[in-house]
């Protein structure tokens, strides 16, 4: 990963996990110091957050972070609900073993954390990232593995945006159980069943915070 890559990696991060508020003016000399990059590939960045509707660039105004819109997370949890039913369909029967292995590592460390009382809202988040692209990449479409990571980028940020904490997070890799368990099968109609119950379950929590 070379030094543009970890610049764009720490700010996506930043604005997803909330540590950059949404709203907040992102200062060009301020980044270009602290990740030490030059003006035209940190704009370059700004291009591709963009892309992302991650921030927005106003010229003569500045560039901020998007606020969360809660028609965007209706907007997100419809697209999203509508291509994981083709995801089940496709991972459950493409899916490897190796894949499979994979997504059993991810649980294990999970409960790993959860036993020791050692999970943080960071750490599992990025493993509920890891299982997804794993889960996209076992469908063997190229689309859906280019499209699907950005609307669970916006599920994240939704995440840390109404401050779920370690225990709701640790509730939802429940969810993920299952569905392992119905891909294990190749089972297509258990995989999307166990999708649309976990998308539920995200659904009604956001209902119980701000909608």
């Amino acid at each position: 990963m070379n030094d543009k890559e970890k610049t764009y990696q720490a700010i996506r991060e930043g604005i997803i996990t909330n540590r950059i508020q949404p709203g907040e003016r992102l200062n060009e000399k301020d980044l270009m110091d602290a990740y030490d990059i030059g003006r035209t590939p940190l704009r370059e960045i700004f291009l591709q957050l963009r892309e992302e509707g991650l921030i927005e660039i106003i010229p003569k105004v500045g560039t901020h972070v998007t606020r969360v819109e809660i028609q965007e997370i209706r907007n997100v949890i419809e697209v999203r609900r509508w291509m994981e039913q083709l995801v089940g369909r496709l991972a459950a029967e493409r899916i490897t073993a190796e894949q499979l292995s994979e997504l059993n590592g991810i649980i294990d460390a999970v409960d790993r954390l959860a036993l020791d009382d050692r999970a943080e809202v960071d750490d599992l988040n990025r493993y509920d990232v890891r299982f997804h692209n794993i889960l996209y990449q076992a469908t063997n479409n190229q689309i859906l593995q280019e499209m699907l990571p950005r609307l669970t980028s916006k599920m994240a940020r939704f995440w840390y945006y109404i401050g779920f904490q370690a225990a709701e997070f640790l509730d939802h890799f429940d969810d993920l159980r299952g569905l392992l368990s119905a891909l294990e099968k190749h089972d297509a109609t258990g995989v999307q069943r166990a999708l649309d119950n976990h998308l539920d379950h995200f659904v009604t929590k956001v209902k119980q915070q701000i909608l």
